[in-house]
C-alpha cells in the first residue's frame, strides 16, 4: 500500500485513515463498527488500512452518523465551507463531542 504526497508535503487522507480518524473522535472503536455491520474485525481492520475492498456508500454514510462527522468529508475528503465554491475545508468534518451534565 502506497500513500501518495501532496505538493505541500502532506500526506493525503486516504478513506481508510478519515474512517479511522472519525471513530477515534467520536470515542468509538473498530469493534463498534463490527457490531453495527455484523463483519468481521479483519473486514473493518482492512477498511482503516486501504487494504481489499472499501466499504460501500452506504457503510461510508452510517459511518458518519454513528461518529457525527461530516458525510461528504467522510467520503471525498472534502468538506463544503459554505462559499458554495466547494473549497476545501481545514476542519477535516470531525466534530468534538462534549458532555451534558
Amino acid at each position: 500500500m502506497t500513500h501518495s504526497i501532496q505538493p505541500n508535503g502532506v500526506p493525503e487522507l486516504t478513506l481508510g485513515w478519515r474512517i479511522q480518524m472519525a471513530i477515534d473522535a467520536a470515542g468509538l472503536k473498530q469493534t463498534d463498527l463490527m457490531d453495527y455491520f455484523e463483519l468481521s474485525r479483519g473486514t473493518i481492520s482492512r477498511w482503516c488500512r486501504d487494504d481489499g475492498v472499501p466499504p460501500k456508500r452506504h457503510q461510508i454514510m452510517q459511518i458518519a452518523l454513528m461518529t457525527g462527522v461530516n458525510a461528504t468529508w467522510l467520503e471525498t475528503g472534502k468538506t463544503p465551507t459554505g462559499g458554495g465554491g466547494g473549497e476545501e475545508n481545514t476542519d477535516y468534518g470531525l466534530k468534538v463531542r462534549s458532555s451534558t451534565n
